[in-house]
C-alpha cells in the first residue's frame, strides 16, 4: 500500500487515479460479496446507503489525499508511518475518551507522553510540512468513528462497496475541481495506472486481512502492536534499499520511543 501510495504522488493527476484505485476496491468486495455469499443481494444491502459508510468513503479519500501529498511534501516512507500512526492513536484516544466516556489509565497516559518525545525526536520541520500528517490523522479519526457506527446491521462486504464507491465519487469530484487549466481530464481519467489497481487490491487486502485476524482469534493489543511494528520495519527496509532513504541516530531512538508509547497505550 505505501509503495503503490507513494508511486502515485509523482503523478500529474493522482485524484484521477484515486477514483480509480476506489472503483478497483468496489469491483473487488463486490465480487467477493458473490462468491462468498450464495443468495445474497448486493443492491439489497447498499440501498438506501447508510449515512456513516458515506462518511468513511469520505474519511478514506482524505486519507490517501494525505498520503499522496505526505510524501510529495518529502516525508520518508518509514518515518511518515510511524508519525501519523501515533498521532492518530493519541487523537482517538482523546475522542474515545471525551465522546464515549472511555476511561484514560495511567499507562495510556505514560505512553502519550512517550509517543510525543518519540516524534520530537523523529523530526522537527515547519508547520507546512505537516498539513498531509494533519489531514490523514483528522480523517483516519472519522474512518474510525464512522466503522463504529457501521459495525452491525450491514454485511461488512456491503458496507465497503458502498465505502469505495462514495471515496471513488469523491476523489473523481475533487480532480475535476481542482484540475489544472488545459489538463485533458478525459485521457487522464482513462489512462491506465498500474499503481492504481495495486493501491486498490492492497486496501482491500488490509480490510480482509483486519477482519480474518480477529475471526483467527488475534486480541486487539497484541494485533495492532504486531502488526504495525512489523509494518514500521517493513518499510525501514524498503526505504532503506528502493529509495535511498536513511535513519538517523536520533530518528531510530525517536522509533523505538514512538512504538513504546503506542504499546502502553494500546496494552491492557
Amino acid at each position: 500500500y505505501q509503495v503503490c501510495a507513494r508511486r502515485l504522488s509523482s503523478l500529474k493527476s493522482p485524484l484521477a487515479a484515486l477514483g480509480m484505485t476506489y472503483l478497483v476496491s468496489a469491483c473487488l468486495c463486490a465480487l467477493l460479496f458473490e462468491m462468498l455469499i450464495p443468495g445474497g443481494h448486493i443492491f439489497h444491502e447498499i440501498w438506501p446507503p447508510h449515512p456513516a459508510a458515506l462518511m468513511v468513503g469520505l474519511a478514506i479519500t482524505g486519507l490517501e489525499v494525505g498520503s499522496i501529498f505526505m510524501y510529495r511534501a518529502g516525508w520518508p516512507m518509514n518515518i511518515g508511518f510511524l508519525v501519523y500512526t501515533a498521532l492518530a492513536i493519541v487523537v482517538l484516544l482523546m475522542v474515545g475518551h471525551f465522546m464515549y466516556g472511555e476511561s484514560l489509565r495511567p499507562l495510556q497516559q505514560a505512553g502519550i507522553c512517550l509517543a510525543a518525545a518519540g516524534m520530537f525526536l523523529i523530526v522537527r520541520e515547519p508547520m507546512k510540512f505537516w498539513w498531509p500528517i494533519g489531514l490523514i490523522v483528522c480523517c483516519s479519526t472519522a474512518y474510525q468513528v464512522g466503522v463504529k457506527e457501521i459495525s452491525s446491521g450491514i454485511h461488512p462486504l456491503a458496507a465497503l462497496v458502498l465505502t469505495y464507491l462514495s471515496a471513488s465519487f469523491t476523489s473523481f469530484l475533487l480532480y475535476f475541481f481542482l484540475a489544472s487549466k488545459g489538463e485533458n481530464r478525459r485521457k487522464a481519467l482513462l489512462s491506465w495506472n498500474p499503481w492504481a489497481l495495486g493501491l486498490g487490491c492492497s486496501i482491500v487486502g488490509i480490510e480482509l486481512g483486519v477482519v480474518y485476524m480477529y475471526r483467527a482469534g488475534w486480541t486487539v493489543q497484541t494485533s495492532f502492536i504486531l502488526t504495525n511494528s512489523l509494518i514500521v520495519a517493513a518499510l525501514m527496509v524498503t526505504g532503506a534499499l528502493f529509495y535511498g532513504e536513511k535513519l538517523k541516530l536520533r530518528q531510530l531512538a525517536g522509533a523505538v520511543l514512538t512504538l513504546a508509547g503506542i504499546a502502553c497505550i494500546v496494552w491492557q
